[in-house]
């Protein structure tokens, strides 16, 4: 058997999947059949332990991947959007800004308000992080330049807006 350990710095999440990944490519390496898995959260000092077959990681792993190829999939804005690449062109994502910017949006749920001002950040923040990629690639968007700050050894790159 295998051993795995990854150290999480943030909040507890669902990260089977990810963990079915990363225990899938190291049974298939090592040629094993089961995984040890240790995941391990510095912030709450907890840890999840969990085993995998090989069986129960594959099975994990080509249901995500079948998704991911499904092409009458929708899109399904969840607690992961910020982490994603598309999210600057996710159309659910979009929607759920609009309604955050709708004059008409007055629902009483604050729970239901922080959720859709959650997404529209998480979409507004993948607009802003292509915006940039696109202006290093030398596409500035018009009436915006692109601006670097160093501080220490850390360089940051943002859009400015003119004048």
């Amino acid at each position: 058997m295998v051993r795995l350990f990854d150290l999480k710095t943030g909040n507890r999440r669902n990260y089977k999947p990810q963990m079915a990944f990363y225990a899938l490519g190291l049974m298939q390496q090592y040629d094993e059949d089961k995984c040890e898995v240790h995941e391990v959260y510095s912030r709450t000092q907890e840890a999840n332990v969990y085993v995998f077959t090989r069986d129960e990681a594959e099975k994990i792993v080509n249901g995500v991947a079948g998704l991911k190829r499904d092409p009458g999939r929708k899109e399904n804005p969840c607690e992961y959007c910020g982490w994603c690449a598309r999210r600057a062109d996710c159309g659910a994502l979009l929607e759920n800004a609009k309604e955050v910017l709708d004059e008409n949006f007055d629902s009483e749920d604050m729970g239901k308000k922080l959720t859709a001002a959650r997404r529209a950040a998480d979409w507004a923040s993948g607009v802003k992080r292509q915006a940039v990629a696109e202006a290093k690639d030398g596409s500035v968007p018009s009436g915006y330049a692109l601006v670097s700050r160093t501080a220490g050894t850390k360089t940051i790159e943002y859009l400015m807006k003119k004048d």
